[in-house]
């Protein structure tokens, strides 16, 4: 597999895993409202990103992005399907950088440390954290585990 159609391919399969890695995350936030989804989806982001060189991982980190946004923010179409789009292609740059962050991180001794700061820190600060549709405590409120919240709507 070290020809240059084996590396595509294992290049296609990365990015392909970070799509539904970025779908399954998507899926943990209104309406489907599933939180425990959201620790496979990030392993499967830093999955994808590990091992490959920070000038290639922003791809699968992308690739993730687009994923998540595109499911994510699927209402914006009420707005328009070209503001939907461009908002998800340019929110998913966003994730394209926490790829190649993840790929740098991942060589370090203490990597899973480091991973897991970087990705809540860049969950809490990066542009998704304006859209109150995807904050993170707003997956954590889990209805399945938490009987008292499965009759309360949230939005």
């Amino acid at each position: 597999l070290h020809t240059p159609s084996g590396y595509f391919l294992r290049m296609l399969l990365r990015v392909l895993a970070a799509l539904a890695s970025g779908v399954a995350l998507a899926l943990a936030f209104e309406p489907v409202a599933a939180p425990v989804l959201i620790p496979f989806a990030i392993a499967g982001l830093v999955l994808c990103c590990r091992g490959l060189p920070m000038r290639r991982a922003w791809i699968p980190g992308y690739a993730f992005g687009l994923g998540f946004q595109l499911v994510l923010i699927f209402w914006l179409r009420a707005v328009g399907v070209d503001a939907w789009l461009t908002v998800s292609i340019a929110e998913a740059f966003f994730f394209a950088l926490l790829g190649s962050l993840t790929a740098l991180l991942t060589r370090h001794r203490w990597w899973p440390l480091w991973t897991a700061a970087a990705c809540r820190s860049a969950w809490s600060r990066g542009p998704g954290n304006s859209n109150r549709h995807s904050c993170y405590s707003r997956a954590r409120r889990c209805r399945v585990l938490r009987p008292e919240l499965r009759h309360r709507r949230t939005v």
